[in-house]
Protein backbone atom coordinates (compact mmCIF):
# COMPACT_ATOMS: atom_id res chain seq x y z
CA UNK A 1 0.00 0.00 0.00
CA UNK A 2 1.06 3.51 -0.90
CA UNK A 3 0.67 6.68 1.19
CA UNK A 4 -0.22 9.81 0.52
CA UNK A 5 3.28 10.99 -0.66
CA UNK A 6 4.39 7.96 -2.30
CA UNK A 7 6.07 5.84 0.53
CA UNK A 8 5.72 1.62 0.28
CA UNK A 9 4.00 0.66 2.99
CA UNK A 10 3.04 -2.87 4.63
CA UNK A 11 2.83 -5.39 7.19
CA UNK A 12 5.77 -7.15 8.05
CA UNK A 13 6.02 -11.14 6.47
CA UNK A 14 8.32 -12.54 8.76
CA UNK A 15 9.86 -15.31 6.68
CA UNK A 16 10.27 -13.33 3.83
CA UNK A 17 11.51 -9.86 5.98
CA UNK A 18 13.08 -11.18 9.05
CA UNK A 19 16.69 -11.10 7.37
CA UNK A 20 16.44 -7.92 6.29
CA UNK A 21 14.81 -6.46 9.09
CA UNK A 22 17.66 -7.90 11.92
CA UNK A 23 20.02 -6.11 9.40
CA UNK A 24 18.36 -2.86 9.52
CA UNK A 25 17.57 -2.80 13.34
CA UNK A 26 21.62 -4.10 13.71
CA UNK A 27 22.86 -1.21 11.36
CA UNK A 28 20.62 1.20 12.85
CA UNK A 29 20.77 0.32 16.98
CA UNK A 30 24.12 -0.84 16.55
CA UNK A 31 25.53 1.62 19.38
CA UNK A 32 23.16 1.08 21.43
CA UNK A 33 22.55 -2.91 21.24
CA UNK A 34 23.37 -4.66 24.60
CA UNK A 35 24.00 -8.27 24.96
CA UNK A 36 20.59 -9.40 25.25
CA UNK A 37 19.40 -7.02 22.11
CA UNK A 38 22.42 -8.62 20.12
CA UNK A 39 20.89 -11.67 21.06
CA UNK A 40 17.56 -10.75 19.39
CA UNK A 41 18.99 -9.60 16.28
CA UNK A 42 21.06 -12.68 16.12
CA UNK A 43 18.30 -14.89 16.25
CA UNK A 44 16.23 -12.71 13.52
CA UNK A 45 19.52 -12.86 11.27
CA UNK A 46 19.48 -16.80 12.19
CA UNK A 47 15.75 -17.68 10.88
CA UNK A 48 16.36 -15.36 7.70
CA UNK A 49 19.13 -17.50 6.55
CA UNK A 50 17.48 -20.64 7.00
CA UNK A 51 14.58 -19.48 4.92
CA UNK A 52 16.92 -18.01 2.39
CA UNK A 53 19.25 -20.76 2.35
CA UNK A 54 16.14 -23.92 2.27
CA UNK A 55 13.41 -22.15 2.16
CA UNK A 56 11.27 -25.92 2.24
CA UNK A 57 12.81 -27.34 4.56
CA UNK A 58 12.13 -24.14 7.46
CA UNK A 59 7.97 -24.28 6.36
CA UNK A 60 8.81 -27.58 8.71
CA UNK A 61 11.14 -25.29 11.37
CA UNK A 62 8.96 -24.48 14.55
CA UNK A 63 9.53 -20.49 14.27
CA UNK A 64 9.45 -19.30 18.05
CA UNK A 65 9.02 -15.81 16.57
CA UNK A 66 5.73 -14.05 14.54
CA UNK A 67 6.61 -10.53 14.20
CA UNK A 68 3.77 -7.96 14.22
CA UNK A 69 4.37 -4.71 12.31
CA UNK A 70 5.31 -2.93 9.66
CA UNK A 71 8.16 -2.34 6.87
CA UNK A 72 8.69 0.59 4.43
CA UNK A 73 10.13 -0.83 0.95
CA UNK A 74 12.17 1.75 -1.12
CA UNK A 75 11.86 1.57 -4.96
CA UNK A 76 14.95 -1.06 -5.33
CA UNK A 77 12.17 -3.29 -3.50
CA UNK A 78 14.37 -3.68 -0.11
CA UNK A 79 13.46 -2.68 3.33
CA UNK A 80 14.72 0.59 4.55
CA UNK A 81 12.18 1.07 7.63
CA UNK A 82 10.51 -0.94 10.51
CA UNK A 83 7.96 -1.12 13.40
CA UNK A 84 7.04 -3.48 15.11
CA UNK A 85 4.64 -4.01 17.36
CA UNK A 86 4.13 -6.58 21.42
CA UNK A 87 0.89 -7.16 22.48
CA UNK A 88 0.97 -6.30 26.43
CA UNK A 89 -1.17 -5.78 29.55
CA UNK A 90 -0.42 -2.99 31.66
CA UNK A 91 -2.80 -1.55 34.48
CA UNK A 92 -5.86 -3.58 33.42
CA UNK A 93 -5.84 -3.28 30.22
CA UNK A 94 -4.90 -4.51 26.84
CA UNK A 95 -2.16 -2.36 24.95
CA UNK A 96 0.55 -2.62 22.23
CA UNK A 97 4.61 -1.99 22.94
CA UNK A 98 5.92 0.21 19.69
CA UNK A 99 9.50 -0.64 19.39
CA UNK A 100 12.32 -1.13 16.52
CA UNK A 101 11.65 2.02 15.33
CA UNK A 102 14.17 2.63 12.57
CA UNK A 103 15.08 4.08 9.00
CA UNK A 104 18.10 3.36 6.75
CA UNK A 105 20.65 6.76 7.11
CA UNK A 106 20.20 7.16 3.74
CA UNK A 107 16.45 6.88 3.27
CA UNK A 108 16.10 9.57 6.41
CA UNK A 109 14.01 12.59 6.41
CA UNK A 110 11.67 11.49 4.09
CA UNK A 111 8.53 10.89 6.74
CA UNK A 112 9.34 8.00 6.98
CA UNK A 113 9.28 6.85 10.74
CA UNK A 114 6.06 8.85 10.93
CA UNK A 115 4.54 6.69 8.22
CA UNK A 116 4.92 3.69 10.06
CA UNK A 117 4.43 5.10 13.04
CA UNK A 118 0.72 6.00 11.78
CA UNK A 119 0.25 2.63 10.99
CA UNK A 120 1.42 1.23 13.81
CA UNK A 121 -1.20 3.54 15.62
CA UNK A 122 -4.15 2.53 13.46
CA UNK A 123 -3.12 -1.07 13.88
CA UNK A 124 -3.20 -0.92 17.68
CA UNK A 125 -6.58 1.35 17.54
CA UNK A 126 -8.21 -1.13 15.33
CA UNK A 127 -6.82 -3.97 17.27
CA UNK A 128 -8.73 -2.53 20.35
CA UNK A 129 -6.04 -1.47 22.31
CA UNK A 130 -6.34 0.99 24.98
CA UNK A 131 -2.72 2.46 24.73
CA UNK A 132 0.51 2.13 23.39
CA UNK A 133 3.53 2.23 24.73
CA UNK A 134 7.39 2.36 24.04
CA UNK A 135 10.82 3.59 24.87
CA UNK A 136 12.91 5.92 23.48
CA UNK A 137 16.44 6.55 24.08
CA UNK A 138 17.48 10.26 25.51
CA UNK A 139 20.57 10.31 23.61
CA UNK A 140 18.53 10.02 20.03
CA UNK A 141 16.57 13.67 20.15
CA UNK A 142 14.96 13.01 16.25
CA UNK A 143 13.30 9.98 17.76
CA UNK A 144 12.52 11.96 20.89
CA UNK A 145 10.96 14.99 18.71
CA UNK A 146 8.96 12.35 16.81
CA UNK A 147 6.92 10.77 19.57
CA UNK A 148 6.34 14.49 21.31
CA UNK A 149 4.56 15.42 17.88
CA UNK A 150 2.74 12.07 17.78
CA UNK A 151 1.30 13.42 21.22
CA UNK A 152 3.02 10.81 23.25
CA UNK A 153 3.42 11.74 26.94
CA UNK A 154 6.31 11.09 28.55
CA UNK A 155 5.62 8.76 31.89
CA UNK A 156 9.33 8.42 33.15
CA UNK A 157 13.05 9.04 33.40
CA UNK A 158 15.45 6.21 33.72
CA UNK A 159 18.79 5.33 33.54
CA UNK A 160 20.12 1.53 33.75
CA UNK A 161 23.10 1.00 35.61
CA UNK A 162 25.28 -2.06 35.64
CA UNK A 163 28.12 -3.00 37.37
CA UNK A 164 30.03 -5.77 35.75
CA UNK A 165 31.09 -9.13 36.84
CA UNK A 166 34.09 -9.10 39.15
CA UNK A 167 36.38 -10.17 41.66
CA UNK A 168 36.89 -6.77 43.25
CA UNK A 169 35.85 -6.33 46.51
CA UNK A 170 35.11 -2.90 48.37
CA UNK A 171 36.72 -2.48 51.70
CA UNK A 172 33.64 -3.10 54.80
CA UNK A 173 33.05 0.23 55.69
CA UNK A 174 30.57 -0.75 58.47
CA UNK A 175 28.30 2.10 57.48
CA UNK A 176 25.31 -0.51 56.17
CA UNK A 177 23.67 -3.47 57.67
CA UNK A 178 21.90 -6.04 55.30
CA UNK A 179 19.38 -7.98 57.28
CA UNK A 180 15.79 -9.84 56.31
CA UNK A 181 12.89 -7.80 56.95
CA UNK A 182 10.06 -8.90 58.90
CA UNK A 183 6.47 -8.64 57.70
CA UNK A 184 5.64 -4.98 58.40
CA UNK A 185 8.65 -4.13 57.07
CA UNK A 186 8.10 -5.41 54.14
CA UNK A 187 4.66 -4.08 53.88
CA UNK A 188 6.35 -0.91 54.43
CA UNK A 189 9.05 -1.48 51.04
CA UNK A 190 6.03 -3.04 48.86
CA UNK A 191 4.00 0.22 49.83
CA UNK A 192 7.62 2.41 48.57
CA UNK A 193 8.48 0.13 45.63
CA UNK A 194 5.54 0.73 43.92
CA UNK A 195 6.46 4.08 44.22
CA UNK A 196 9.86 3.94 42.38
CA UNK A 197 8.43 1.48 39.93
CA UNK A 198 4.79 2.44 38.56
CA UNK A 199 3.43 -0.11 36.97
CA UNK A 200 3.75 1.53 33.65
CA UNK A 201 7.30 0.76 33.48
CA UNK A 202 7.51 -2.26 35.88
CA UNK A 203 5.36 -4.75 33.09
CA UNK A 204 8.43 -4.10 31.30
CA UNK A 205 11.16 -5.22 33.36
CA UNK A 206 12.13 -9.17 35.08
CA UNK A 207 9.64 -8.13 38.00
CA UNK A 208 8.15 -11.26 38.81
CA UNK A 209 5.48 -10.59 42.36
CA UNK A 210 6.25 -13.59 43.63
CA UNK A 211 10.27 -12.63 44.24
CA UNK A 212 9.04 -10.34 47.43
CA UNK A 213 6.48 -12.86 49.08
CA UNK A 214 7.16 -14.03 52.82
CA UNK A 215 6.24 -17.05 54.69
CA UNK A 216 5.94 -20.69 53.70
CA UNK A 217 3.49 -20.58 51.14
CA UNK A 218 5.90 -18.18 49.06
CA UNK A 219 8.66 -19.82 49.10
CA UNK A 220 7.05 -22.82 47.67
CA UNK A 221 5.55 -20.22 44.80
CA UNK A 222 9.82 -19.29 44.25
CA UNK A 223 10.43 -23.40 44.28
CA UNK A 224 7.17 -23.85 42.00
CA UNK A 225 8.32 -21.02 39.24
CA UNK A 226 12.01 -21.63 40.13
CA UNK A 227 12.45 -18.29 41.00
CA UNK A 228 15.90 -17.03 42.96
CA UNK A 229 15.87 -14.25 44.60
CA UNK A 230 16.73 -12.61 48.31
CA UNK A 231 15.20 -9.58 50.16
CA UNK A 232 17.55 -7.28 52.03
CA UNK A 233 15.95 -4.15 54.60
CA UNK A 234 19.16 -1.78 54.63
CA UNK A 235 19.81 0.17 57.88
CA UNK A 236 22.40 3.09 58.45
CA UNK A 237 24.91 3.14 61.66
CA UNK A 238 22.44 4.13 64.12
CA UNK A 239 19.96 1.24 62.81
CA UNK A 240 17.57 3.39 60.97
CA UNK A 241 16.02 2.09 57.58
CA UNK A 242 17.85 3.43 54.52
CA UNK A 243 15.68 1.32 52.08
CA UNK A 244 15.01 -1.56 50.84
CA UNK A 245 16.77 -3.97 47.87
CA UNK A 246 16.58 -7.61 46.34
CA UNK A 247 18.56 -9.57 44.28
CA UNK A 248 16.38 -11.34 40.84
CA UNK A 249 18.41 -14.21 39.11
CA UNK A 250 17.40 -13.82 35.19
CA UNK A 251 18.14 -15.32 32.31
CA UNK A 252 18.96 -11.81 30.65
CA UNK A 253 23.07 -11.23 30.60
CA UNK A 254 22.41 -9.42 33.94
CA UNK A 255 20.63 -10.45 37.09
CA UNK A 256 18.39 -7.62 38.47
CA UNK A 257 18.89 -5.78 41.60
CA UNK A 258 15.88 -3.99 43.10
CA UNK A 259 16.78 -0.51 44.99
CA UNK A 260 14.39 1.58 46.92
CA UNK A 261 15.76 4.00 49.08
CA UNK A 262 14.12 6.10 51.84
CA UNK A 263 13.80 10.17 51.74
CA UNK A 264 16.63 9.91 54.75
CA UNK A 265 18.84 7.88 52.63
CA UNK A 266 22.12 10.02 51.97
CA UNK A 267 25.03 9.69 49.37
CA UNK A 268 27.14 7.97 51.38
CA UNK A 269 24.91 5.67 52.79
CA UNK A 270 23.77 4.92 48.97
CA UNK A 271 27.39 4.12 48.35
CA UNK A 272 28.32 2.12 50.46
CA UNK A 273 25.21 -0.02 50.13
CA UNK A 274 25.43 0.04 46.27
CA UNK A 275 29.33 -1.24 47.01
CA UNK A 276 28.17 -3.86 49.45
CA UNK A 277 25.37 -5.19 46.83
CA UNK A 278 27.87 -5.44 44.22
CA UNK A 279 30.29 -6.90 45.85
CA UNK A 280 27.88 -9.67 47.11
CA UNK A 281 26.88 -10.67 43.31
CA UNK A 282 29.84 -9.42 40.90
CA UNK A 283 31.54 -12.21 41.12
CA UNK A 284 28.77 -14.70 39.90
CA UNK A 285 27.53 -12.51 36.93
CA UNK A 286 26.66 -8.47 36.18
CA UNK A 287 23.87 -6.89 37.83
CA UNK A 288 21.34 -3.85 36.86
CA UNK A 289 19.67 -1.41 38.58
CA UNK A 290 16.78 0.15 36.51
CA UNK A 291 16.90 3.62 38.74
CA UNK A 292 14.86 7.37 38.15
CA UNK A 293 17.19 9.08 36.14
CA UNK A 294 19.57 12.00 38.04
CA UNK A 295 19.19 10.17 41.65
CA UNK A 296 22.52 9.61 43.57
CA UNK A 297 24.45 9.35 39.82
CA UNK A 298 27.69 9.76 42.35
CA UNK A 299 26.88 7.42 44.24
CA UNK A 300 26.55 4.77 41.31
CA UNK A 301 29.43 5.73 39.96
CA UNK A 302 31.31 5.33 43.06
CA UNK A 303 30.17 1.92 43.51
CA UNK A 304 31.63 0.74 40.38
CA UNK A 305 28.61 1.27 38.20
CA UNK A 306 28.57 2.46 34.74
CA UNK A 307 25.66 3.92 32.88
CA UNK A 308 24.34 1.54 30.18
CA UNK A 309 22.18 4.57 29.44
CA UNK A 310 18.87 6.79 29.65
CA UNK A 311 15.75 6.22 28.53
CA UNK A 312 12.42 7.94 28.78
CA UNK A 313 9.38 6.20 29.03
CA UNK A 314 6.35 7.45 26.92
CA UNK A 315 2.79 6.22 25.91
CA UNK A 316 -0.26 7.37 24.45
CA UNK A 317 -4.09 6.92 25.12
CA UNK A 318 -5.73 5.86 21.69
Amino acid sequence: MYTDSGLRIRKIKTRKDVLQIGELIENCFHPYLDPDGRRFVENLQQIGKEYRDHPFFSLFRSFDLLLKGFVSINPQGKIDGVVTLFPCNVEYSFGYLIANVCVAPESRHKGIATALMAFALRYAEKHHADTVYLQVREETPEAVRLYRKLNFTEDAYRTIWIRPKSDMQYPDEKVITFTEPNEQERTDFIHSFYKAYPEKILWNLNYVSDIFGMGALAKIKRHLRKLESQFYQMQNADHQTIGWAAWQKTNSFTDTLWLVPTEACTGEEMTAALRKLGDLYADKKAVSINFEKGRFTEAFEKAGFHKQGNSIWMSKKL
